[in-house]
């Protein structure tokens, strides 16, 4: 971790590999809720913009990490196709 190859899931209490390990980041995890899939985003423009308000709240970061869960879009993909849940 210190090296910046491996990412903590914080939520699932597992490790994966880093998809950016070439530059210095911070991470947004989407956890597939079905398949359980992690797909690693550097999302430079929410960063940002958390950065921004924690700037304008005067806060110190330690870490930053992102986890959100959700249905990845194969995983959603196939629910529309066995529910024929269409939107």
């Amino acid at each position: 971790m210190e090296q910046g190859l491996i990412h903590k899931v914080e939520s699932l209490n597992a490790f994966i590999g880093c998809s950016f390990s070439d530059h210095q980041h911070q991470q947004l995890l989407l956890t597939c809720s079905h398949c359980q899939e992690i797909e690693e985003r550097p999302a430079e423009s929410v960063m940002a913009a958390i950065a921004n308000e924690l700037e304008q709240a005067s806060f110190t970061i330690y870490h930053k990490a992102i986890e959100i869960h959700g249905l990845c879009a194969h995983c959603a993909r196939l629910e529309v196709t066995v529910n024929g849940i269409i939107d």
